[in-house]
């Protein structure tokens, strides 16, 4: 029986590297660029290798992890650069032969680097709604065409569900929260019972006092110079930031179009599971 015989061409052969026996020989053993392993035997004419012995199996194997690896890079970028280790859990048949520490993300490192983070509360309210954490972000250091700088967000203490408005100015944070309230109730047929914040002035006014006490709400506030007390919407706020760097990183997409990546973000972050 003839021996199978491979042809391979040089420049777009990039999964093996060709090593030559001796300077003065023909003769090329191609050897897995991961694992060093030498898994053939052949000779070099011209710009083609002509393999006697390949062994097919590990070619396979290769392509396939090749494979899996690209499918990982297409998910990790098309989510907002979750951590591996996230998308292990999520697509854990795509590490069946690989490992999260194999990959590293550039654009993660410039966009996600950040000073300690505070302990993570693991208590969560039993019912959607009860609870509502709620933080502003801004001034944003580049203005957009249509003049926002800033946003308001609020995250539902029992499903993480979060909700993201953009404002050109602070004191429109009164206007969304009773529009937010309406939809809250509308959509879900649910009533909002407590608000969490910080102190700052666009929450703690007579307006939305008034407001809070009109209608049975019950706003908890934070001490001075604790944001810690406030960690569920300030984690909440640095990780959509983190997405939206990363998104625009990703691409160079000019800053000004931070509103656009934190929206992106946010619609990101509500249809993964936590």
């Amino acid at each position: 029986m003839a021996r199978r015989r491979l042809l391979l061409l040089l420049k777009p052969f990039d999964l093996y590297s060709m090593r030559q026996s001796n300077s003065h020989s023909r003769a090329t053993n191609p050897q897995d660029i991961l694992t060093k392993e030498i898994i053939g035997r052949g000779t070099k004419r011209g710009g083609l290798y002509y393999m006697d012995d390949f062994d097919f199996s590990q070619a396979n194997t290769m392509l396939r992890t090749d494979d899996k690896e690209r499918q990982i890079w297409l998910w990790h970028r098309r989510l907002g650069h979750p951590s591996f280790s996230y998308l292990k859990r999520l697509f854990p048949s795509l590490f069946s032969n690989l490992h999260e520490s194999d990959f590293r993300c550039e654009t993660c490192i410039l966009a996600k680097s950040h000073c300690a983070s505070y302990p993570i509360s693991l208590k969560k309210c039993e019912t959607p709604f009860t609870l509502i954490h709620s933080d502003v972000w801004g001034p944003a250091p580049i203005l957009v065409s249509s003049g926002v700088r800033w946003f308001v967000i609020f995250v539902d203490d029992c499903t993480r569900m979060t909700w993201l408005y953009v404002m050109k100015n602070k004191n429109e944070v009164f206007g969304i929260f009773r529009s937010f309230q309406n939809m809250i109730k509308t959509q879900f047929s649910a009533k909002l019972q407590i608000l969490r914040s910080d102190n700052g002035s666009e929450y703690d006014n007579n307006e939305l006092r008034e407001y809070f006490q009109a209608h049975g709400l019950h706003h908890e506030t934070t001490c001075s110079q604790t944001p810690q007390q406030n960690g569920v919407a300030e984690r909440k706020n640095r990780h959509i930031l983190e997405i939206a760097r990363a998104l625009l990183t990703a691409v160079h997409a000019p800053r000004r179009y931070w509103a656009d990546a934190v929206g992106t973000a946010v619609y990101l972050l509500n249809r993964m599971p936590s």
